[in-house]
């Protein structure tokens, strides 16, 4: 199971690599990059409202999003700082 979903997130991460690189053609970096992050940022928003707000509603719906200590956040900027040298 988890080698179809390794397989699955290295198929979305090239079609985003794909279509940043299409985006970025004849265009200015920053406002493209600037505008990934923000739609990015914007669909998780409810989300993460919804789980500070709602807590019982958003785990009956199954899309709560837990808190994670400090040390967890350090490792994931590791492996963003990892993806984006690649």
């Amino acid at each position: 199971m988890w080698m179809y979903l390794g397989l699955l997130a290295a198929l979305f991460s090239g079609l985003h690599n794909l279509f940043k690189k299409h985006a970025v053609q004849g265009n200015e970096v920053f406002p493209v990059l600037l505008g990934t992050i923000s739609s990015g940022f914007l669909l998780l928003l409810p989300f993460y409202d919804g789980s500070v707000f709602f807590k019982e509603y958003m785990i009956d719906i199954q899309f709560y999003i837990t808190d994670i200590p400090l040390k967890t956040h350090g490792f994931i900027a590791i492996k963003s700082a990892i993806m984006a040298a690649s």
